[in-house]
């Protein structure tokens, strides 16, 4: 004797367990559509089997009747869980699967589709997706037509308006009514950001506790983001909320072969300016001329600045220019 034929998707679902090598799964077939789920259980503990329904009736809604075996479904906490979920729990005659036919032939499909997958080395869950929307000889539809209304996305192409449900266009049309609106009230306290490009000079932080930092922009990222590169060297994205523009002069990256140039380079030390002391100018009176009058110094040459100093790559090292004061 048959079951009755639901007269609706996910009214009347079969669950069983199957072992697909050394790996536990959970099986629930949809008895109209012939919709399959497939999770994967940590142990047979009843607990988890109790979560994994639990997420799938979530998904899909609550169905009236649930046909399983004895073990370890016919446990006290399955049958709260089904007094909590309001659905009717119809065990099978122990050692008589055949009365849970639905969920058994469910079982077969799943083992034979992971075999095959696993021996053309492909992801099992890909031929899962395909036979879902693989139309049946009985009901002329896929079981994703079925349960959804509608076909789901594959590897195969498929035109767009075989992919749309019945509600798709009206909820589009909501949706883009309800963005303007949102957009109009945010604007309405919004001022115009600053543009940046590529090159400028701003001050960043990560987040409103962080001090603002600077850097210049290298790439400007969709979406108001933008790619940074700090006076370390290092670079990173962030978001036009933690941007500020600056107008400071561009940075000057120093790495580690411009630092261990400049140790091994020292600069030149700087000609004294100093007046010479009263003592030594008395001891050593300036030279006078043949008329007596004391010959005019030669005027003091500008020693020629010292060639510029460049890294192994290179690039010509320049002081920073907030250290011009210092010597």
């Amino acid at each position: 004797m048959s079951h009755e034929a639901p007269t609706r998707p996910w009214e009347k679902v079969g669950v069983n367990i199957c072992t697909i090598p050394h790996q536990d799964y959970l099986i629930t077939v949809d008895y109209l559509s012939g919709y399959i789920e497939c999770d994967r259980l940590q142990s047979k503990r009843v607990s988890d089997v109790i979560y994994c329904l639990k997420v799938q009736f979530a998904r899909h809604g609550l169905p009236l009747e649930v046909v399983t075996d004895n073990n370890p479904f016919n446990a006290i906490e399955f049958r709260h869980f089904a007094e909590k979920y309001d659905f009717q729990h119809t065990t099978s005659s122990p050692h008589y699967p055949q009365s849970n036919g639905r969920a058994e032939a469910a079982v077969k499909t799943i083992k034979k589709l992971f075999e095959k997958a696993t021996e053309d080395r492909e992801d099992p869950h890909l031929a899962l997706l395909a036979f879902r929307n693989t139309p049946t000889e009985q009901l002329g539809a896929s079981p994703a037509q079925i349960m959804f209304g509608r076909r789901t996305r594959t590897h195969l192409p498929t035109t767009d308006c075989l992919l749309r449900g019945a509600h798709d266009t009206a909820a589009h049309d909501a949706l883009v009514t309800t963005k303007h609106r949102q957009a109009a009230y945010y604007n309405r306290g919004a001022r115009e950001q600053h543009p940046i490009s590529v090159g400028d000079v701003v001050r960043t932080r990560w987040n409103n506790k962080d001090e603002w930092e600077k850097a210049d922009v290298t790439k400007v990222l969709p979406h108001r983001s933008y790619l940074f590169r700090y006076e370390d060297g290092s670079t990173r994205r962030r978001t036009s909320r933690h941007i500020r523009f600056s107008p400071e002069p561009p940075l000057i990256i120093r790495d580690d072969n411009d630092a261990m140039q400049a140790a091994a380079n020292p600069p030149p030390p700087p000609r004294s300016t100093t007046r010479p002391h009263v003592e030594d100018t008395a001891r050593h009176p300036p030279p006078t001329s043949s008329s007596g009058h004391r010959a005019s110094s030669p005027p003091a040459v500008k020693a020629p600045p010292p060639p510029p100093r460049c890294s192994r790559s290179g690039r010509q090292i320049k002081r920073p220019a907030k250290l011009k004061d210092f010597v």
